[in-house]
């Protein structure tokens, strides 16, 4: 891929870009754990799952920075909801590989008091985050064509 192409990208919404990065990174990281550690859980590796969310996050989040720009907001309107998506989602998969690497389910887990509380933390996380993405849509669909740049 063209170095310049790569470089636009990350100029839209660096934030957004490192962070959809640091998820590609963690994604080769559990990959590795994969292949070296068998523990099953729930009948499947028990990398699968941090594996399969570092990708999608991954994927949304880079999308969410390539978009960025048509977005139509103030600039510090702009810079909250980007640290509203990269912090909740960097929770979110820090939460999922903390699990896995326990050994345990990470949704719907209510077993102890601890998975319990950490796994309605984790839907609230994700309420904060669809909440900040809604408002991004906003922007970009809501505004005019020529206010858009």
């Amino acid at each position: 891929m063209d170095v310049m192409l790569w470089l636009e990208w990350r100029a839209r919404q660096p934030l957004l870009f490192d962070t959809a990065r640091a998820h590609l990174i963690l994604l080769a990281f559990c990959s590795v754990l994969a292949l070296v550690d068998k523990t099953q859980l729930t009948g499947v590796n028990r990398w699968i799952k941090p594996i399969k969310f570092c990708a999608s996050v991954g994927i949304y989040l880079a999308s969410m920075a390539w978009f960025w720009p048509v977005a139509v907001a103030s600039a510090e309107a702009k810079q909250w909801a980007a640290q509203v998506l990269a912090w909740t989602m960097l929770l979110e998969i820090a939460w999922i590989i903390g699990q896995a690497k326990r050994g345990v389910r990470s949704h719907f887990n209510t077993e102890t008091t601890m998975d319990g509380i950490l796994f309605q933390l984790a839907g609230l996380v994700i309420f904060v985050n669809v909440g900040a993405a809604a408002v991004v849509c906003w922007w970009t669909f809501a505004a005019e064509p020529s206010d858009r740049k």
